[in-house]
């Protein structure tokens, strides 16, 4: 699967010539895994509600919460593309905090912008959660195992799942720091389907018993799904018989 993957990763890199053309392959990606996200988490938003969501030119009148937690997801999946092209140094802990609070963004009357605001939990269980995250990106930093890149972000991203860093889509932000790290090491974000959600739980489960098999096996059909999302994008956007008016908004090509 891996060798599939890795060739589909040099057809990408062969047809991505164009730069207005992965402007707008960008775009449609950020879309697209805002939409495969919330069917993943179990509360599906129809194609043309997020659509409408992220042309509100006034954030502040997304009232109902479903779609504001959609507008956060696609506000933050923007920023860590911005990470990806313009952060060349950057404190990865920090990187997390600030997903988590765009993800938040308007959504819980209390402040859970910090690691683990919880107001149950101690100081020390706080600073315990944060050495562990410490310990964590050192850990994938020192990279002084031999296993394949998305190896050891299958690990990473399981081990962040189960700090439960924060109190509010903890899950989310795993994801989006998993797919930010991805991006930075040349791979496309793992793009998980909502059929995926009950194999993503399994794999979970069964993580301490197959050293994380199961979810590296489907966080790498995410990534080819992506890469096949990818090319079949670019192939049209270059394709002759495709012009786009000037009028065409650039999600309208994924949602027709």
């Amino acid at each position: 699967m891996l060798a599939s993957l890795e060739q589909k990763r040099k057809t990408l890199k062969t047809l991505a010539t164009q730069k207005d053309s992965l402007v707008t392959l960008k775009k449609l990606l950020d879309f697209e895994l805002c939409f495969q996200e919330f069917g993943l988490s179990g509360t599906p938003l129809a194609r043309m509600d997020i659509k409408r969501m992220i042309e509100n030119k006034h954030e502040s009148f997304i009232r109902a919460r479903i779609l504001r937690e959609a507008y956060n997801f696609y506000k933050a999946v923007q920023h860590i593309d911005r990470l990806v092209l313009f952060s060349h140094t950057h404190n990865q802990i920090s990187d997390l905090e600030l997903i988590h609070h765009l993800l938040s963004k308007g959504i819980t009357p209390k402040d859970t912008q910090n690691l683990n605001a919880e107001p149950e939990q101690t100081e020390e269980q706080t600073l315990q959660k944060k050495e562990l995250l410490t310990e964590l990106f050192m850990k994938l930093k020192a990279n002084a195992s031999n296993q394949h890149v998305i190896k050891q972000m299958t690990d990473f991203y399981i081990q962040l799942l189960n700090i439960k860093a924060f109190t509010y889509a903890n899950d989310r932000c795993a994801r989006l720091m998993l797919n930010l790290m991805l991006m930075q090491n040349g791979y496309p974000p793992a793009l998980l389907h909502a059929e995926d959600r009950i194999t993503h739980e399994t794999s979970l489960r069964h993580c301490s018993r197959d050293q994380g098999y199961l979810m590296c096996e489907l966080l790498v059909s995410g990534i080819e799904r992506a890469l096949d999302f990818c090319i079949d994008t670019i192939e049209r956007l270059q394709s002759p018989i495709f012009v786009q008016s000037p009028q065409q908004s650039c999600i309208t090509l994924s949602t027709s």
